[in-house]
């Protein structure tokens, strides 16, 4: 079961020990798993909650454990010292276990009770644990001032449901207008490429002339009009996949405001969600995906390729699949004519 966002500890090695803790502090699921890879492990932890935050007992992060909240773009905490053996038996402890049944959630406490579905089976998952609950601690306070907040928030909004408004109302009213796009992160992403194509014309620059019809000269001429058409945004750079699954997403280093065109309409849990927590701007994809970023309909974009580059023209990414033309791609003649005789009687 998906709690949602959490807190995970890892003790990396040749076994790898696991913990998930919610952000209430209750412990929802601790595991070890052998010889894992680092997509395994990922998958592993993104099928049971949300990464908010991943965590070690060592003061030095461990590179695998970097690697891990580097691909799920989740933040790491580690303690100011390395954890010792008395402290991690006193956090995990049965007396200072918690579970979501003991959780009052109109209190925004938990009592602390022992419970009996959490079973620590090695050191690695004690070490997991122990990392997960000192980094929850850290932030306790914190999160009980946002639930605190946030049930202030809620009795204020009854109040006015209660007066007469209408939740509708209250809510429209309170709503934040929307973030802008960010257009320097995109003229950014756009610069890193145009300097890359420039690198590649001077590379193409330097090799030995030919004649004017060879394909050393179409190739760089080509390379000159992309320069152009990515300077004024016609063209935006795209990372390509396979499909929407996260074998095959997890490779990309997906950053934000990336745009992915995917080639299949396959998809899996764990790729939906790496998207998402890597902002993804927009996926083009054959088919809608059910995750919460802009799925722009394939069918209707061109890609266009050159060496390792990939682009689509910027009106292909504005193509959502609720927008998506009716009558785009698979018209018989009739319907075709019908169209056509409609456009000349507008004229």
């Amino acid at each position: 079961m998906d709690i949602g966002a959490a807190i995970v500890g890892i003790d990396p090695g040749t076994t790898v020990g696991v913990a998930i803790v919610d952000l209430n502090g209750c412990v929802s699921r601790v595991f070890s798993l052998r010889n894992p890879g680092l997509n395994d492990t990922i998958a592993h932890i993104t099928k049971h909650c949300s990464p908010a935050l991943f965590t070690t007992d060592k003061a030095k992060t461990p590179q695998f454990v970097s690697k891990v909240a580097s691909v799920t773009g989740a933040r790491v905490f580690s303690p100011p010292a390395d954890l010792s053996v008395e402290k991690k038996r006193e956090l995990t402890g049965s007396k200072s276990l918690k579970t979501p049944h003991s959780a009052d959630p109109a209190s925004g406490t938990s009592s602390l009770k022992r419970t009996a579905n959490i079973a620590i089976k090695n050191p690695h998952e004690m070490d997991a644990l122990a990392a997960a609950l000192y980094a929850y601690n850290n932030f306790q306070n914190k999160l009980r001032r946002v639930d605190k907040q946030i049930l202030e928030a809620a009795d204020k909004t009854k109040a006015r449901v209660l007066n007469g408004e209408t939740v509708e109302s209250i809510f429209e009213t309170n709503k934040k207008p929307e973030k802008p796009p960010d257009f320097d992160a995109r003229l950014q992403k756009q610069n890193k490429e145009n300097v890359r194509l420039r690198r590649k014309i001077e590379a193409l620059e330097k090799a030995p002339k030919k004649d004017p019809d060879s394909k050393y000269v179409q190739k760089l001429e080509k390379a000159r009009e992309l320069i152009q058409e990515l300077a004024i945004g016609k063209l935006i750079p795209v990372k390509k996949a396979h499909s929407a699954q996260f074998s095959d997403l997890v490779s990309l280093n997906l950053n934000p405001g990336d745009v992915v065109y995917i080639k299949s309409g396959k998809f899996d849990s764990n790729g939906l969600r790496l998207m998402e927590a890597r902002r993804v701007r927009t996926a083009l994809s054959p088919r809608r995906l059910p995750c919460s970023i802009p799925i722009a309909n394939a069918a209707y974009s061109k890609l266009t390729t050159f060496e390792d580059f990939s682009f689509v023209h910027y009106k292909d990414t504005d193509i959502l699949f609720e927008e998506a033309p009716k009558n785009g791609k698979n018209l018989d003649s009739k319907e075709l004519e019908n169209i056509v005789e409609s456009y000349r009687t507008k004229r």
